[in-house]
């Protein structure tokens, strides 16, 4: 398995980052494995490359551990994920490319568009785990201390931004949806561990499935559509089930 993990750093997610720090020894455990990569970026009006991949879990906890707040309210988190997908598609055709968003559900300022993202994660066979949480809900949980006044809090203007941008596309349901991952929420140290458990046990016991095309040159010969191709993955012998999987794909070039 070969895992990036996108934090948000934004002056917003203060008091979120001190109970990420606290999860940087789960990953490997939980998620990777012996045998995975781990890779860890942090993102706000860019995007930090802060440990490449590798299978030392002391780097990743350190790693993890040193993210903190720099720019106030930006949080490109599309081009996080616009560069975690290229630095996966990277990793061997036979590795399992996860990606683990730990931030806000909507974007703050990316110039990729998330349609574009979207697509990049399709084609290189990432799937998107998002584990989010809202600020206002996070800083009644927080500690005097880890919750510092951010300067415009007040600001009218700014109020205005943040309620425009709550109009905006769920970034992270739409990834998760997408990719067949899952998209959980926290708002304590407690719920961020135990969203992060949920996933690892999701992610190691998952199915994979393969099927052939009816003709691999299309009908009557012709080639396969290069666009989108929907797909539907059901249990019939179990209706009630929830089924989690990528809805389509696009064909290789």
């Amino acid at each position: 398995m070969a895992l990036v993990v996108a934090v948000e750093a934004s002056g917003i997610a203060r008091p979120v980052l001190a109970k990420v720090r606290e999860i940087g020894g789960m990953i490997h455990p939980v998620i990777t494995g012996e045998r995975g990569q781990t890779a860890v970026l942090a993102y706000d009006s860019e995007v930090r490359v802060l440990e490449s991949f590798t299978t030392n879990s002391d780097a990743v906890r350190t790693s993890v551990g040193s993210i903190d707040a720099r720019t106030l309210k930006s949080a490109v988190l599309t081009d996080a994920v616009d560069q975690a997908v290229r630095m996966l598609a990277t990793r061997p055709d036979n590795y399992r490319r996860i990606l683990l968003i730990v931030g806000e559900s909507r974007d703050r300022g990316s110039k990729t568009k998330l349609k574009a993202a979207v697509e990049e994660a399709q084609r290189a066979g990432v799937i998107v785990y998002p584990i989010t949480y809202s600020p206002q809900a996070v800083a009644w949980t927080a500690r005097p201390q880890d919750n510092p006044p951010l300067p415009g809090d007040q600001d009218l203007g700014g109020a205005i931004v943040e309620f425009s941008r709550m109009t905006s596309p769920n970034a992270a349901d739409n990834l998760a949806f997408t990719s067949g991952g899952r998209h959980l929420s926290f708002a304590t140290l407690k719920g961020l561990e135990d969203a992060l458990t949920v996933t690892g046990r999701e992610i190691h016991s998952q199915y994979l499935l393969s099927f052939a095309p009816a003709s691999s040159n299309g009908a009557n010969g012709a080639k396969p559509h290069p666009g989108y191709h929907r797909l539907s993955v059901k249990v019939p012998s179990r209706p009630d089930a929830v089924v989690r999987a990528r809805p389509g794909y696009f064909p290789a070039d």
